[in-house]
């Protein structure tokens, strides 16, 4: 009986671990994300004001 406790316990430490480093994984691929489209709006804005500043307003 004991064992049988202490073999779920194991397993359910194997699933946090398993579940934490895919959570890990999923928001550190969102974050690469943002700061590309952060990056690519900061370009749009650049190209932009280039843009404005050209036409002599």
């Amino acid at each position: 009986m004991i064992w049988a406790l202490v073999g779920l316990g194991l397993a359910g430490c194997v699933f946090v671990v398993i579940y934490a480093v895919a959570l890990r994984r999923k928001y550190a691929r969102t974050a690469r994300e943002a700061n590309l489209l952060r990056t690519r709006a900061d370009e749009l804005r650049a190209i932009l004001d280039r843009w404005d500043s050209g036409r002599g307003d």
